[in-house]
């Protein structure tokens, strides 16, 4: 019987590359996975680094981070990387990030920038277009770090880093409870993480 070698050898060696060819998918999406893992718990542990920061800046000034005014509420973020208003006791930098005005410090995850409110812990609204509660003196305020998506790519980033975070970290309880919380104040510009950092009293 006649059997045509190079016809075979032809097929076998379209379905060796057919296995290798979904091996490979199945490897890059593997690939794909632990990157995105390690990039969602190193975001995550610069946040704690940030709160940890900020701990410390109380301890060492007996004070919590300034206000920006009294009608703001801002904090004097980047006073854990420079002392602005001059704090007795300042004892930092606490950060080893770069300083870009006395309320936005730029972190080492994507470069992106940092600032740092007060919000209430609670009653935070479960559509992501209300702004996150204000500080009244009738609630548990912490202040809450602020990672904002000023375009789209960023937004698409920073949307992808919270579901991952609430996920791993927060019990997937949403983005209007737990430490990682969420606004998303249009559809694609303009995503917001806020992590939850130091207790502080409301007024």
């Amino acid at each position: 019987m006649f059997i045509n070698k190079g016809a075979m050898f032809g097929l076998d060696a379209r379905i060796a590359l057919a296995i290798f060819g979904a091996l490979s998918v199945i490897s890059g999406a593997a690939l794909y996975g632990v990157i995105r893992d390690v990039k969602i718990t190193a975001a995550y542990t610069e946040m704690q680094e940030i709160v940890k920061a900020s701990e410390q800046y109380l301890l060492d000034t007996n004070s919590y981070l300034p206000q920006y005014s009294t009608s703001s509420q801002y904090l004097y973020s980047a006073d854990l990387i420079k002392n602005t208003q001059n704090a007795p006791g300042w004892n930092g930098p606490y950060l080893p990030y770069e300083w870009q005005d006395v309320r936005n410090f730029k972190t080492n995850f994507s470069g992106l920038n940092v600032r740092i409110y007060r919000y209430k812990k609670d009653n935070w609204d479960t559509d992501e277009s209300v702004k996150p509660p204000l500080c009244d003196g009738s609630d548990a305020c912490y202040e809450y770090l602020l990672i904002d998506g000023f375009d789209e790519d960023t937004s698409n980033y920073l949307k992808d880093l919270f579901d991952g975070m609430d996920k791993k970290f927060d019990n997937s309880d949403g983005p209007s409870d737990g430490i990682v919380r969420k606004r998303a104040y249009d559809e694609t510009t303009n995503h917001n993480i806020y992590f939850q950092g130091v207790a502080r009293p409301g007024q």
